[in-house]
């Protein structure tokens, strides 16, 4: 199986003889002519619009906003999310919930945030297990707020690994909480899962 990912992977994305990754000026993968899908990595712009094209059901897009101090204006609804367009690892993701905002429990405050998105800016990226990871922040969205079947907020993710049509893993995130399931949601042993102890896996949603 770790064959054919790498394999995969050399397929999709530009690489050396030795699987190194070749990187853009952002520190993105750079695609291949082979690479299949019709939109690039950390697009979630073109993502949502490619999704919803095929009948996914995405959170409705309320404004995108590319200098941080924009937020200032913006006439914003008493639940959303800010997120950037192109980051990972939950970096730079603010959710307010009835003018709360969850990362603090404090009223959601436009002008600390923008400090907040300010200073990730000129950082240009996170570190994350002892590696920095340089974002490209040029533009940032606020999507409507979304609660899953159970009513928790924020919802829990999802990440689907596939080779072909196979699940491999699926990697479930619930803050603090993060390990790999089975298809069956049944808990693996994966090394990059971090996991309190003791823990409560999330129930397992209607829709699996």
């Amino acid at each position: 199986i770790y064959r054919k990912l790498l394999e995969r992977q050399r397929r999709w994305f530009i690489s050396d003889a030795t699987y190194g990754m070749a990187l853009n000026e952002n520190e993105h993968f750079i695609e291949s002519p082979s690479y299949p899908l019709p939109f690039p990595q950390y697009d979630k712009i073109q993502e949502k619009e490619y999704a919803q094209k095929i009948g996914l059901r995405v959170a409705k897009l309320l404004y995108t906003f590319s200098t941080p101090s924009d937020l200032l204006q913006l006439k914003l609804p008493e639940s959303f999310v800010v997120k950037p367009q192109g980051a990972g690892h939950g970096d730079g993701v603010f959710v307010c919930k009835a003018r709360t905002n969850l990362k603090t429990g404090q009223i959601f405050d436009c002008a600390t945030v923008v400090e907040q998105i300010e200073q990730m800016v000129e950082d240009g990226g996170s570190w994350h297990r002892g590696t920095f990871f340089r974002w490209n922040l040029k533009t940032w969205l606020v999507e409507e707020l979304l609660e899953d079947e159970n009513g928790d907020c924020p919802p829990s993710d999802y990440k689907f690994m596939m080779l072909g049509a196979r699940i491999l893993w699926v990697l479930v995130v619930d803050y603090p909480l993060t390990l790999a399931v089975d298809e069956n949601f049944n808990v693996l042993p994966e090394p990059i899962a971090t996991r309190p102890s003791p823990f409560k896996l999330p129930e397992k949603p209607r829709c699996w």
